[in-house]
């Protein structure tokens, strides 16, 4: 007789059948409890690892940016302004379009802050 190398995916029935013969017996239940309980924590543990290095990514690309915005807040070291502080603190022109939403108005208002200003909103 000859075992096939791997056996074909299971169908719906077949996952029904497999589970009501499990639930049939208190060995059964228990061990599908048991199952259940050990594949959410292995669920939940990636989840957490997931979130862990999302965080992680989130601290460092923040403390990049806090970097960058006492840079160019403190400004270059000589007299003169270099080129790109001055287009970092540079104020942006106002809309020339008039805005009745009074949320969009604000949002038109953050928008015209210079790029030193509004990375500061979030530090």
């Amino acid at each position: 007789m000859t075992i096939p190398s791997s056996s074909p995916a299971l169908q719906q029935a077949d996952y029904e059948a497999l589970e009501s013969a499990l639930m049939a017996t208190a060995r059964g239940r228990a061990f599908l409890a048991e199952y259940v309980r050990r594949a959410r924590g292995s669920d939940n543990a990636r989840l957490l690892a997931a979130i862990e290095r999302l965080e992680a990514r989130l601290d460092a690309q923040a403390g990049a940016i806090a970097g960058l915005v006492e840079e160019a807040a403190d400004g270059p070291s000589g007299d003169a302004p270099d080129a790109e502080t001055a287009v970092i603190a540079a104020p942006r022109p106002e809309p020339t379009s008039t805005v009745d939403d009074p949320r969009l108005a604000a949002l038109s208002r953050l928008d015209g802050l210079p790029l030193v200003d509004r990375l500061a909103l979030f530090s």
